[in-house]
């Protein structure tokens, strides 16, 4: 009964900062699920299921999102697809960058390299899209999640950021540099 109490009273202080409409309890957001249990975690089963459903994915659980070490290189005239699983590949990459935005940070580095063949598309990006998409599939409970150590004021506040990155999955063979900088 007190944290009900006191979210009221949060909420009321709150009016004094920012205008607000109380419309319940937030379960969804762009697609999301949120869940409250440790802080908040938004998932996209949806999705996840879609990627199923839509793609054929390898049958196998993948542990990463890429190949380490293995640098996704530009698809030449004479392995370059059609229109039609270019376009596929597309659709599949402009699902994974909205996951990735909303809901699976973690495998931003490779869906970020996959973004930078949309051009010309080869059956190594494609295969790559898949790797990813099982991925995020075979690790449904993971998600973006946001746990505040302490309560916000609403005056000079100090975030403080964890996270884990895969900044150094891969390195530009045609740049022949890291992809991190």
């Amino acid at each position: 009964m007190r944290a009900v109490v006191e979210s009221a009273l949060d909420c009321n202080e709150m009016e004094s900062y920012a205008w607000r409409i109380d419309i319940g309890r937030l379960s969804k957001y762009v697609g999301c699920k949120i869940s409250r249990e440790d802080g908040f975690t938004f998932t996209q089963p949806v999705m996840l299921r879609s990627f199923k459903d839509e793609f054929d994915l390898p049958e196998r659980e993948q542990r990463v999102p890429a190949l380490a070490g293995v640098p996704l290189t530009k698809a030449t005239d004479e392995n370059e697809l059609c229109p039609a699983e270019t376009t596929y590949f597309r659709k599949g990459l402009g699902t994974l960058l909205h996951m990735t935005r909303w809901s699976k940070p973690e495998v931003c580095s490779s869906v970020r390299d996959m973004a930078c063949h949309m051009s010309k598309v080869a059956q190594e990006h494609v295969d790559a899209m898949y790797r990813c998409m099982a991925n995020c599939a075979a690790f449904p409970e993971r998600g973006w999640n946001l746990k505040p150590e302490r309560k916000w004021i609403g005056k000079d506040f100090e975030f403080v950021l964890n996270g884990r990155s895969d900044w150094g999955y891969a390195s530009c063979k045609a740049k022949r540099r890291n992809v991190s900088g």
